[in-house]
């Protein structure tokens, strides 16, 4: 090669360099990345201490790959890339049969399960100990149910290991799974979440085992509230041509009258949050999204919900017939032991239910 012609390959290496780097600093961006629904990192302070113990070129790197330029695009065209060249997923998101995303989940250690489950034994123990009953509800997870959409070679009993480690739970596995299979909307296609009609089901079978009757759904009036719901497994694998899911509300008389208290800022509120469905976390319609503390009155006896997100489309259904404190101990500043120890002094025999997404148990949840 000629020197002329390194000359040229090197200012054209420069141009793209400088173009890029201009672009990186100078052009403004979100903090908020809404196809991945997640916080951008930020550029870091500089100062000697942070440079010499290593956290400026950690957090500057970390800046630099979450604010490159056209980084959305690229990651759905990498994403595409390999899928068409044959791999059967991309970041453990498998594409399967009718648009549906199917997370893969295989774990490494189930440990925390397992201190998960310990914990549940004993909230459930306290609650019998204080006079009232206590339900342990384990919703499954999406390639749990929408196993006969999986690709053809998937093997699933690497990612069934963690049902041998659950015991005394009530699921609805099975149930969900026959659905899903005749072609019930049960589960959400981009998202990790049952879907309305699939939380309708949970409700049913909860019924049994907390002594109500539950309302026909035909006592349901459907109400599709939003049709361009990407979930969180799309966020994971940005994949193209990918159709949204619809949410749906199951509206009954009087639900708007229901009132919910955030009891962390006392501030009062309804079961549906219409601003969430404006913004990317659109699943945040039930409840106005997690919250450590609320409190649900419509005049019925009380029942006391430790939860995480797969309760939130479950819970209008349950606010039919109880009155409830719904609480996340993921969020909560006080251990959880403490409320509960205030809401057993002040509330006569309190059923419990304790309703967790299976996968959700596998990590610190605050129990």
């Amino acid at each position: 090669m000629s020197k002329k012609h390194s000359t040229i390959i090197c200012a054209i290496y420069c141009a793209i360099v400088f173009t890029l780097s201009c672009l990186l600093f100078f052009i403004p961006k979100s903090d908020f990345s809404p196809r991945e629904n997640r916080m951008l990192a930020k550029m870091p302070r500089l100062s000697v201490e942070s440079v010499v113990d290593g956290r400026f070129t950690d957090k500057f790197s970390a800046f630099c790959t979450d604010r490159f330029p056209f980084r959305t695009r690229m990651l759905t065209l990498n994403s595409s890339f390999e899928l068409g060249l044959g791999k059967l997923e991309t970041k453990s998101v498998m594409k399967g049969a009718n648009g549906n995303l199917i997370k893969r989940l295989e774990y490494n250690s189930f440990e925390k399960l397992e201190e998960n489950i310990s914990a549940i034994e004993n909230i459930c123990e306290h609650a019998k100990e204080n006079g009232g009953k206590a339900i342990f509800f384990c919703a499954p997870r999406a390639v749990d149910v929408l196993g006969d959409y999986c690709p053809p070679l998937f093997d699933s009993a690497k990612s069934g290991e963690v049902w041998e480690h659950v015991t005394n739970a009530q699921t609805l596995t099975e149930k969900l799974r026959t659905k899903a299979a005749a072609g019930e909307y049960v589960f959400y296609k981009t998202d990790h979440h049952w879907t309305t009609l699939g939380a309708y089901y949970a409700y049913c079978q909860l019924g049994k085992s907390l002594g109500f009757s539950p309302y026909p759904l035909s006592d349901f009036t459907p109400e599709t509230v939003s049709e361009d719901f990407y979930g969180t497994t799309y966020s994971a694998s940005l994949l193209p041509t990918v159709t949204p899911d619809k949410i749906t509300a199951y509206r009954y008389e009087g639900d708007e009258k229901i009132k919910v208290t955030d009891m962390s800022t006392g501030k009062s509120s309804s079961l549906y949050d219409l601003t969430a469905l404006d913004g990317s976390s659109k699943y945040d319609f039930f409840l106005g999204g997690n919250k450590a503390h609320l409190r649900i009155e419509s005049g019925n006896p009380r029942l006391v919900l430790i939860k995480d997100s797969f309760a939130n489309s479950v819970i209008p259904f349950l606010a039919r017939h109880f009155d409830i404190d719904v609480i996340d101990p993921r969020y909560l500043r006080e251990p959880l032991e403490n409320t509960l120890a205030n809401l057993y002094s002040t509330e006569e025999n309190p059923n419990v239910l304790i309703l967790f997404g299976v996968d959700t148990l596998t990590e610190d949840v605050g129990l």
